[in-house]
């Protein structure tokens, strides 16, 4: 009996082209979530308005993106009995004797993806293109029966479920935060509880400051760097992993960060313009770059913890995309524009209880953060061990 097959074995190339009559749902194939449909993921439809070369993909069918396999965009359709897909991405479907959860659990494993590295090629690094030839053509270990096949999907797939679960939980988590806000403060556009209406320059004490602007070539080593990518659900997370940028002790005193400030996003798309963060206790100076400004407020009126979460609901996101200036890609908004957002003001007590709240929360997403890693090696494991024909 043979130890190895090749991929070849057990799938086979297919195009079909979209039915006539009405258009099936448009798939974008993604790198972490597989295969979105085009209307939720951009809240429109991208797709060229003829697609009759668009490929016609059912339940089961797998297909990968050849110029990011080497990153693991590769997936199944597992939730459209009819959609269609970029006639870009290369179709397959497994063959008789093989079963099709157990085979994209298989072409998802990290020694795969690595083996999809291997074959990719070109000058771009994020443009390297996987052929269907390379792709059919590598080795893996030969499957079990079908009947072991089928228990090890429902396996993998049970443990892949927990890893859902825990991040779906840790969404529902920062929907709490939010309608705990809405249920003791209400909307602030309509103010139904009559809070104190003021603008945030009322309460601004220093700011706000638009922050650091230095080359590429300063980055790498010297004093951690806030960007945007280290806002999580309203706070800086993982100010470990910062990057570091070299800079003069005179820069420091200017940009540097203190506990209680507030950063908000100036420059960016309009889906995370006005995004901001409360500022933690640092271990060590931090300064913050040129996209976003930093302010802090009078506490004994605000509670900056609280600023930020009425920052991020709908009535100041709103007011935020009004006030925006557009350009090719990115739009902006300037200091003038945040210190005049409205903003209604709760008593100081309501706003340290909801605080308090907040902080319960964050407690439970840290530990939920910290299941994750453990989840994900137990996944990782038992893909491992699964087709090492170990389980």
């Amino acid at each position: 009996m043979k130890t190895t097959i090749r991929l070849g074995d057990i799938l086979e190339e297919f195009t079909e082209h979209r039915p006539d009559g009405d258009e099936p749902e448009v798939l974008t194939l993604t790198e972490r979530n597989g295969f979105v449909s085009q209307a939720s993921r951009f809240h429109k439809r991208l797709a060229i308005e003829d697609t009759k070369n668009y490929k016609h993909i059912r339940r089961g069918d797998i297909a990968y993106n050849p110029y990011l396999l080497w990153a693991g965009a590769i997936a199944q359709n597992k939730n459209w009995d009819s959609a269609i897909i970029s006639p870009l991405y290369p179709t397959f479907r497994v063959k008789e004797g093989y079963d099709s959860t157990f085979a994209i659990h298989l072409l998802s494993t990290e020694q795969l993806i690595k083996r999809y590295d291997q074959i990719s090629f070109g000058s771009v690094p994020r443009r390297r293109r996987a052929s269907v030839r390379d792709f059919l053509n590598l080795e893996v270990p030969s499957p079990p029966t079908i009947n072991k096949q089928q228990w090890i999907a429902e396996v993998l797939d049970r443990a892949s479920e927990l890893r859902v679960k825990r991040r779906r939980a840790i969404t529902l988590l920062d929907d709490l935060a939010r309608s705990i806000f809405l249920d003791m403060f209400g909307d602030s556009g309509s103010n139904p509880h009559r809070w104190d209406i003021g603008v945030l320059d009322d309460v601004i004490d220093r700011g706000p400051q638009n922050g650091l602007y230095k080359p590429s070539s300063k980055y790498g080593s010297g004093v951690p760097i806030v960007r945007i990518d280290a806002f999580h659900g309203g706070s800086i997370k993982k100010l470990d992993s910062l990057k570091r940028l070299q800079v003069s002790s005179a820069e420091l005193k200017t940009w540097g960060l203190q506990e209680g400030d507030v950063l908000i996003n100036r420059v960016n798309s309009l889906k995370h313009l006005g995004k901001s963060a409360y500022v933690p206790k640092l271990v060590e100076p931090t300064v913050y770059e040129s996209n976003m400004m930093r302010f802090s407020v009078n506490k004994s009126i605000l509670s900056p913890q609280f600023l930020v979460q009425m920052l991020q609901t709908a009535d100041i996101k709103n007011q935020i995309l009004r006030r925006a200036k557009n350009a090719v890609n990115q739009s902006s908004i300037n200091q003038g524009d945040v210190r005049a957002l409205r903003i209604f003001i709760p008593p100081l007590e309501m706003q340290q209880e909801y605080v308090r709240r907040l902080k319960l929360i964050g407690i439970v997403k840290l530990t939920s953060h910290k299941q994750l890693p453990t989840l994900d090696e137990l996944f990782a494991s038992l893909q491992g061990r699964a087709f090492r024909g170990e389980l």
